[in-house]
């Protein structure tokens, strides 16, 4: 799925893609987040985007930051143990997006978390691997947040920023799910990403050079490019293929040490190779102030 992530206040704009097919992205109905920026915060806590319909700042601990068009407003609540209350609030009338966000300033990165977080909650193909665990998406910019115990997985989603001045980045958003629904997703306990997701960007190379035929023609490469036609690199796709990743890894180590060059014939690689982030449709002019993000 693409989305455009645009901040006019510093005149550049951005392309967001999650990976999704293609073809997901022309039947899938789209909708606008516009998050504007918002002033920073004094405490730990939670943004929460909420339904307009449900009057939440009058409760103690939460304090409005900003209205987002007709899709509600945006609220933080300070606690010191942000997965926990989430899961509380998560149940709550009204909830359509969770973050942790950290006391301090509200950066771009935070705000596209939560923007991501309702493009989730919005995606039937997302709700269906979530094993049963349906409603608002929990969400950090970061990989860490306080009081996280051995029942709470992250998942990583990759996600790319593309600055008219300034070229591609990436960005990775982390969901935050109850162990015993990812593994009645997974269908049994689940394997430590730990040691793969320290290598994000050397996955995503390797993924990047699958695509484009760029890799020696093994079983397991060919394994590799086959699975990123229908899923891309994301924390579920390593649940997926954790032992193929594993391999490719450890090959890809091998090779940098021995300086093995990866590049094969031309005749061997793909014609058209498929990109791992879809291109756009056609970009839209926002006008409105602040960042928004389409599904």
């Amino acid at each position: 799925m693409s989305h455009e992530f645009t901040t006019p206040a510093t005149a550049t704009s951005h392309r967001l893609d999650t990976g999704t097919p293609p073809q997901v992205h022309r039947s899938a109905a789209s909708q606008s987040l516009v998050l504007p920026v918002m002033p920073g915060v004094t405490r730990n806590g939670l943004l929460l985007l909420v339904d307009s319909d449900v009057e939440w700042t009058r409760r103690p601990g939460y304090e409005r930051l900003a209205r987002v068009g007709s899709h509600g407003n945006v609220l933080h609540h300070h606690t010191d143990q942000p997965l926990w209350r989430a899961r509380e609030i998560r149940r709550q009338k009204g909830v359509l997006a969770i973050a942790v966000q950290p006391r301090g300033r509200i950066t771009a990165s935070d705000r596209l978390a939560l923007s991501f977080a309702d493009h989730l909650r919005r995606r039937p193909a997302h709700l269906a691997s979530r094993g049963g665990w349906t409603g608002p998406v929990i969400v950090s910019a970061r990989p860490d947040v306080p009081g996280h115990t051995e029942q709470d997985v992250r998942l990583f989603h990759l996600v790319s920023s593309r600055r008219v001045i300034g070229g591609v980045s990436h960005a990775v958003v982390w969901e935050w799910t109850p162990r015993a629904h990812v593994e009645a997703w997974f269908g049994g306990r689940l394997p430590d990403l730990r040691p793969l997701e320290r290598h994000i960007d050397t996955l995503l190379e390797i993924c990047h050079a699958a695509q484009h035929g760029t890799l020696l023609n093994t079983s397991d490469t060919d394994a590799l490019t086959t699975s990123l036609r229908r899923h891309p690199l994301s924390g579920r796709f390593l649940l997926r293929h954790y032992n193929l990743m594993c391999r490719l890894l450890h090959q890809r180590r091998i090779a940098e040490r021995s300086g093995t060059t990866v590049d094969p014939p031309t005749h061997d690689r793909p014609a058209s190779p498929a990109p791992i982030f879809p291109e756009p449709p056609e970009e839209r002019n926002l006008t409105d102030e602040g960042s928004a993000v389409r599904g």
